[in-house]
């Protein structure tokens, strides 16, 4: 078996495992969901081996959505850890088979700290799924490797469940985008959660704007010294911006039409595409790119006050 045989059986086993996931959600996703609701401690992760791994990354997710939790190795917390651990708390407990002893160890601790338990495995007749409060029991999934050892499609899963309640909490409590940013200030996902259109724009005084009776040729001559691509143009009665881009020049070139003796108001585009100031810069992105544009009027509080070329937010190392 070649390479690529080998990488393609090891995705589409860890995709059929999803897909068993999906078929198979426990139960007892509300009850754990409720939980959470109720949650005045911290959310204490248990895992061993790849198990404890990926329940490094649960923490980690949980934490990003403004739960606090924490991962707690189980040879440490039976050497000290313990001492993290207090009654408002809930202890997910992650095992694959449920008889992982160091986990099993910790669980009278727990209940003699009057902590609520909550298990993750792929058995629900194991010691673990039997002596906490509540078990998540997911798809008994075999591994992608050759000799069925290797955990792989079983931490996919514990991974992905732990996603999808994550996901389905912070929807519950109407998490928003701005207190995503709050705990993503730094990096590429920072810049994404936090740049406003405002911190970006060209305000009025730097914008190319024209009257709409300009001839057309000064507006072009005006349009080519901008270094934009475009050129804004109102009239003294109308507040509304038009926007002509060089890609409207090619194409009135294009159509043979006179361009001697036109004005910009006669051949600049109404209505041009906009965006409010507060917006994020990144929903101006993904609206640029979806209507192929390169440029945005910015308003505030109804009224024109600046644009948004593509460029700027390229720059800011948003895409």
């Amino acid at each position: 078996m070649n390479d690529l045989d080998v990488i393609r059986r090891v995705l589409i086993a860890e995709r059929d495992a999803l897909s068993r996931l999906v078929d198979a959600i426990p139960d007892q996703v509300g009850e754990l969901l409720d939980l959470l609701d109720g949650l005045a401690g911290r959310l204490i992760v248990v895992g061993l081996g790849k198990s404890g791994i990926a329940g490094r990354k649960v923490a980690a997710t949980f934490n990003s959505t403004g739960v606090a939790a924490v991962y707690l190795h189980p040879s440490e917390a039976l050497h000290g850890d313990l001492g993290i651990v207090s009654s408002d708390d809930i202890a997910l407990c992650i095992s694959h088979s449920g008889e992982t002893d160091e986990v099993l160890s910790l669980i009278p601790h727990f209940e003699r700290l009057g902590v609520t338990t909550v298990s993750i495995t792929s058995r629900r007749e194991s010691t673990l799924a039997r002596r906490t409060h509540q078990a998540l029991v997911v798809p008994h999934t075999g591994e992608a490797d050759g000799w069925n050892l290797i955990p792989t499609c079983s931490t996919m899963v514990v991974l992905a469940i732990c996603d999808a309640l994550a996901i389905s909490h912070l929807e519950r409590r109407g998490f928003t985008a701005d207190q995503f940013a709050g705990f993503h200030p730094g990096g590429s996902l920072g810049r994404k959660s936090l740049l406003r259109v405002r911190d970006l724009m060209l305000t009025e005084d730097a914008v190319p704007l024209i009257d709409y009776s300009t001839p057309l040729s000064t507006a072009i001559e005006t349009m080519s010294s901008g270094g934009l691509g475009c050129i804004l143009s109102r009239s003294e009665k109308d507040s509304q911006w038009s926007i002509f881009t060089d890609g409207d020049l090619r194409r009135l070139i294009a159509s043979s039409v006179n361009l001697t003796d036109k004005t910009i108001g006669q051949v600049a585009t109404a209505n041009p595409k906009s965006i409010e100031a507060q917006e994020l810069a990144a929903k101006a992105l993904h609206l640029m790119e979806e209507n192929r544009i390169m440029v945005l009027v910015v308003t505030e509080e109804g009224k024109n006050s600046g644009i948004l070329h593509m460029h700027h937010v390229l720059r800011a190392g948003l895409a």
